[in-house]
């Protein structure tokens, strides 16, 4: 067993997790925040996007120098990559386009303000099918490496934890909104 593996498979595995909450924060406030006075709602909405788009970012950037890349850290990356295709019913040219849109948001929305407001917002579905295909590999692998079980699929784990989600989503928007009105008051 190498420890490091092991906790290499951690990293990753958690990685899609934080994923999973924040594509789940993003959707979740997509249904509720809309009609919310102010500012503060839309940003804690696109910030779960922004997050989300980070994580992916992290397991499916840039092989050479992420650290977290999943053909660093899976040991058949090869098989998974096809897997993923498969599951996706993507070709490998379409992947590397679905990538290169995330990358370009990441790029010009997230880590740059670009001027030009006309970029493209991918939907993270795609995204969310892709990083499960790799949670269960790591998780499979850190079984049999580790002899760590997680029992649950990322579909699993997301519903486990939505309920905990919403009501939290709820909450800070609450807080928010209420932290809004009294600086209102203050103007």
């Amino acid at each position: 067993m190498s420890l490091d593996q092991c906790k290499k498979l951690n990293y990753l595995i958690e990685l899609c997790r934080n994923f999973c909450c924040q594509y789940s924060c993003y959707i979740l406030a997509s249904d509720g925040w809309e009609d919310s006075p102010g500012t503060l709602p839309i940003i804690i909405h696109n910030n779960f996007y922004d997050m989300a788009v980070l994580d992916f970012m992290k397991i499916f950037g840039d092989r050479n120098n992420d650290d977290f890349h999943y053909r660093k850290i899976l040991a058949g990356a090869d098989i998974v990559y096809a897997e993923l295709l498969e599951n996706l019913s993507f070709s490998e040219d379409s992947w590397w386009v679905y990538r290169k849109e995330i990358k370009t948001f990441r790029d010009k929305r997230i880590a740059h303000l670009d001027k030009g407001r006309g970029i493209n917002i991918p939907c993270l579905d795609i995204a969310y099918s892709a990083i499960s295909k790799i949670y269960d590999a790591a998780a499979k692998e850190k079984k049999e490496l580790c002899g760590i079980v997680y029992d649950d699929t990322l579909d699993t784990y997301r519903e486990k934890n939505l309920k905990y989600w919403a009501v939290y989503a709820e909450e800070l928007a609450a807080a928010f909104l209420k932290v809004e009105q009294q600086c209102r008051k203050c103007i």
